[in-house]
């Protein structure tokens, strides 16, 4: 006698057991089983069981975090933001605009002259003519190395010009850790006891 297992059977006992594990595990919603060693409790014509509210922290008793439960929901309530839309309105004597006033604004296409970026760099000690910065790194002009091996200037072709530098890291000061003396344990005779004594 041949057997045959046909993966479809094998899928609807398969489905079939997980369906009766599944309802069996649900168990009736009129009633739960208690936990070993408390009372049973009935909950009649619920849905869904009370979500337990705890309020506070240790050494309260049950009965009063039940009862700071409610007050702490009307504050959380009370403080949550919520989407509303807001109108400003302005309440006094619009200015007119008509007469000129100062403003700041950057020069379109604003580039440094050559004396004023070998000014920055002499100033951080760089004697070399700068060299210009190609735009797929910045744009700009840099003194020193860009590799961070040594000290470095670069400025900006931004309309505000900055610069960054950064030193030599070789100059820099590496951090030392504290030094300790060395001292010798002292020995207490009345706790420790010489080797070979017993």
């Amino acid at each position: 006698m041949t057997r045959m297992n046909s993966p479809r059977s094998r899928r609807v006992v398969l489905a079939l057991g997980a369906l009766a594990f599944g309802l069996s595990a649900c168990g009736d919603p009129t009633t739960s089983t208690p936990a070993s060693g408390s009372a049973q409790t009935t909950v009649v014509g619920a849905q869904t069981p009370p979500k337990i509210k705890i309020a506070g922290g240790a050494g309260r008793s049950v009965a009063a975090s039940a009862e700071a439960a409610p007050a702490a929901d009307a504050s959380q309530s009370a403080s949550r933001m919520f989407a509303a839309q807001i109108t400003y309105v302005f309440d006094g004597e619009a200015p007119t605009f008509e007469t000129p006033a100062g403003a700041w604004s950057f020069p379109v296409g604003a580039t440094p002259t050559d004396d004023q970026l070998r000014g920055l760099g002499a100033a951080f000690g760089f004697t070399e003519a700068p060299r210009p910065v190609s735009d797929d790194q910045g744009g700009g002009w840099a003194f020193g190395v860009n590799d961070g091996t040594g000290a470095g200037l670069q400025v900006s072709a931004s309309a505000t010009l900055d610069w960054w530098f950064y030193p030599d890291p070789a100059t820099l000061r590496s951090a030392e850790g504290c030094a300790v003396p060395a001292v010798e344990p002292a020995v207490d005779p009345a706790v420790d006891v010489a080797v070979g004594e017993v």
